[in-house]
């Protein structure tokens, strides 16, 4: 399969550039402080400890303790107090936010345990941009905001670089990067961010690997050349996926399917390899973080529950069929609610948009991406296809059974799908090339054929999916600077 090289600034690129820099600047200065995505303060304050000097945190009574200034609590106790009104966002308070003075001398323990499912490099971009504010003691609020912009920066510049390399999907993965909750995840202090975009960055290594080792009939390219650069863009790729978050580098089994379908060609058998080594680091990285002190975890959920992860092993393990079938119900059962957060919950906050919107506007970004990647969904097919497909649900599955161990403490899973539309989001560009049905394409084609352009219903869809974008945003903000209402 020929590969076709994009431009230097095509639509794809155009579209995350802009609609990145411009929402993605909105989050990070108006989206309310320490309110960002899920536990901001608790991940901020790891950042804020790694922009000290201390890589990881230390053990106290039983605890994962980061230390940081005492400044902070003050800070982070004024915002809390004005989170049911008059409104998230004040001039009195951000008045007195950027009157606070952090000093190391007056530090307190904050109990960051809850971090350690991400490795330290998943917060290194936070860290390195509080750095510079944090030596010239800025007030606690303008660090924030400097963590908030490195995160924004690496995750359009790595969303950007995939973008740059995929060679299919190009418009899916780009529309993928600019769910609301996606944008809202990576303009917050977070670990969610690097691991949405290295998501995208595997997903496009693989459209390469795809390209080189399957023609346009779908047949296999035989060749005993190996492609090194590629090989090395699934290693790199694989790792960065490997030490941000897991348990999403089980995406990378997607090129052991490609190894095993293409296995006559020496690309992709390399590349099968590449990714396998780096499934082992991210399984490395699940036993040093199964290892660390997960109580912080439990205390964000408003339940409080009972942390005992052997227990819930046992009760996983003994009954398998039972948890899976826990799973189908809690997802079906979420759906909506779940459909509902990637547009409302931008943060800790759920705003009010009209109920029907969240829907209006993932639908038109599936249009919008089967429409311009048309060719690419109907050339994507065979075993391939229903790896991914399956795939996704095998990776949604392993999600629920992080969830139920270490966030649940029933035999029914009562909370282990209070965060699932968080965890699933990143997973929308993929779901999409495994779910989109194949009997659709041709009654599209058919619809189009002699009555209106394919080019002015893709981008009558964009503008849908943009307008109904543009929409929640402007609701999460007037919830914040008007409302105050959770």
């Amino acid at each position: 399969m020929r590969q076709r090289v994009p431009s230097w600034f095509d639509g794809p690129l155009r579209l995350v550039a802009v609609v990145g820099i411009v929402v993605g600047l909105l989050f990070v200065f108006v989206t309310p402080p320490w309110s960002g995505g899920a536990d901001e303060a608790t991940h901020f304050a790891r950042s804020l400890s790694m922009a000290d000097g201390r890589l990881m945190p230390h053990k106290i009574d039983g605890k994962l303790i980061s230390q940081i200034p005492e400044s902070y609590r003050a800070d982070e106790d004024l915002v809390i107090a004005n989170f049911f009104g008059p409104a998230l966002i004040n001039g009195t308070m951000m008045r007195s936010l950027l009157r606070s003075t952090p000093k190391w001398e007056n530090t307190f323990d904050y109990d960051t345990g809850a971090t350690t499912a991400a490795s330290p490099v998943a917060y290194l971009p936070s860290a390195i941009g509080m750095w510079v504010p944090n030596l010239l003691e800025a007030p606690g609020v303008v660090v924030l905001w400097f963590g908030r912009l490195a995160n924004l920066f690496l995750y359009l510049l790595v969303i950007g670089f995939a973008l740059r390399i995929a060679v299919a999907f190009r418009w899916t993965i780009a529309l993928g990067a600019i769910i609301p909750m996606n944008l809202a995840l990576a303009s917050a202090v977070s670990p969610d961010g690097l691991t949405i975009a290295s998501i995208a960055l595997v997903v496009s290594v693989f459209t390469r690997v795809w390209a080189e080792a399957v023609n346009g009939d779908g047949e296999v390219v035989r060749s005993r050349d190996v492609n090194r650069a590629t090989v090395v863009m699934v290693l790199g790729s694989g790792l960065l996926l490997a030490v941000s978050k897991p348990p999403y580098f089980l995406v990378l089994s997607l090129f052991g399917v490609l190894a095993v379908v293409a296995r006559r060609n020496r690309t992709a058998l390399a590349a099968g390899c590449a990714a396998l080594a780096a499934i082992a680091v991210g399984g490395l990285s699940i036993v040093v973080a199964a290892s660390s002190n997960y109580g912080g975890v439990a205390e964000s959920i408003s339940d409080p529950i009972t942390v005992q992860p052997d227990v819930q092993k046992q009760r996983l393990f003994h009954d398998p069929i039972g948890f899976l079938r826990h799973c189908a119900r809690d997802w079906f059962s979420r759906l909506n609610e779940t459909v509902q957060i990637w547009s409302r919950r931008l943060g800790i906050w759920t705003s009010d948009p009209p109920r029907f919107l969240p829907w209006l506007l993932i639908a038109s970004f599936v249009v919008a991406a089967v429409l311009y990647d048309l060719e690419w969904f109907r050339r994507f097919g065979g075993w391939l296809r229903w790896s991914v497909a399956a795939g996704v649900v095998t990776l949604i599955v392993s999600i629920y059974a992080s969830a139920f161990i270490w966030f649940d403490d029933t035999t029914w899973g009562k909370h282990m799908g209070d965060q699932i539309a968080r965890y699933t989001v990143p997973l929308f560009a993929l779901a999409l090339i495994g779910w989109v049905p194949r009997w659709t394409f041709s009654p599209i084609e058919n619809v189009f054929a002699g009555r209106i352009s394919r080019t002015v219903a893709s981008r009558t869809a964009l503008a849908v999916a943009l307008i109904s974008l543009t929409t929640a945003v402007v609701a999460a903000v007037i919830n914040w600077v008007s409302t105050g209402r959770m």
